[in-house]
């Protein structure tokens, strides 16, 4: 029997996982800096030549619904508020840092970025229907966008072992999670939740991506796990791109009362505006190099 992947396996290899990019590291030194001010931001996405044009155009895309032009970093940060442009360039710098391209045992990194993305427009929307505040709305987006975040250290940088799940997945079936577990033992979540930690992201970050399969019995940050769990599953029935499974018999349904939801908000979300919403996000698609 082939040995399984724990997490000592990982631990031990720490040192060969991704950094964030220097840019994303000053982003998140200044977020958590209480004194920082939006002219702070604005100096740091400036001076990253690449960065600044890729907020400009997602600022100026039909995502965001602004009517006149927005031609600098600054101004973008009056109009849309700093937790928005803040989330946006943090986003982008991460994304940047892994592929978007090919395809391994089925698996396509273009369908798992468009998953993600799909994940993280529907947090947003539960954050907006649970009447979260608008700065919190910000960090729903990134715990969508960033909850596989896993997979992808998974792929790039433990690549046999992502492949032997990817396998067991293609001769069983079921959910990638679970194929986790059979073959390896250490799951994404896991994984995810190790180095957003040692990213030093924010502590309800944290949480929506090492909970987002398990949200029962959590007592911190519960919404964010909640509704992580539950966008990813309607992610899924929509089918907007894949994150390796399209298995739906993971929901936990206690998710829609802790988010306060009715099935007539869920109806609406489902039916309207998800659509609307990744239709609009096409932008992010293109930046990030993946054919929408």
């Amino acid at each position: 029997m082939m040995e399984r992947f724990e997490v000592r396996d990982f631990l031990k290899n720490v040192e060969k996982l991704p950094t964030l990019p220097g840019i994303a590291m000053r982003i998140i030194e200044m977020a958590n800096n209480p004194k920082s001010a939006a002219d702070d931001l604005s100096r740091i996405i400036v001076s990253d030549q690449s960065l600044s044009a890729k907020v400009l155009r997602l600022v100026n895309s039909a995502y965001y619904g602004i009517r006149n032009r927005v031609s600098s970093v600054k101004q973008a940060t009056v109009i849309l508020g700093f937790n928005t442009i803040k989330s946006l360039a943090l986003s982008t710098a991460i994304m940047d840092k892994f592929a978007t391209t090919g395809v391994v045992e089925g698996f396509s990194r273009g369908e798992f970025w468009k998953h993600s993305l799909g994940v993280a427009i529907t947090n947003r929307i539960l954050a907006r229907k649970t009447g979260m505040r608008k700065d919190e709305e910000e960090t729903f987006f990134m715990a969508g966008l960033l909850h596989d975040i896993g997979k992808v250290i998974l792929d790039q940088y433990f690549h046999e072992e992502f492949v032997r799940v990817l396998q067991h997945l293609n001769t069983y079936g079921g959910s990638f999670h679970s194929a986790e577990k059979e073959v390896n033992g250490l799951t994404h979540a896991e994984i995810g939740g190790l180095l957003a930690s040692q990213w030093q992201l924010p502590e309800e970050l944290i949480a929506a991506i090492r909970f987002h399969h398990a949200p029962q019995n959590r007592t911190e940050h519960v919404k964010y796990i909640a509704a992580t769990h539950f966008a990813d599953i309607l992610v899924k029935t929509k089918g907007f791109g894949s994150g390796g499974d399209q298995d739906l018999s993971g929901l936990d349904e206690s998710v829609v009362g802790t988010l306060g939801i009715s099935e007539a908000d869920v109806a609406v979300i489902v039916g309207v505006e998800m659509d609307r919403e990744y239709q609009n996000a096409s932008e992010f698609l293109r930046l990030m190099e993946i054919e929408s």
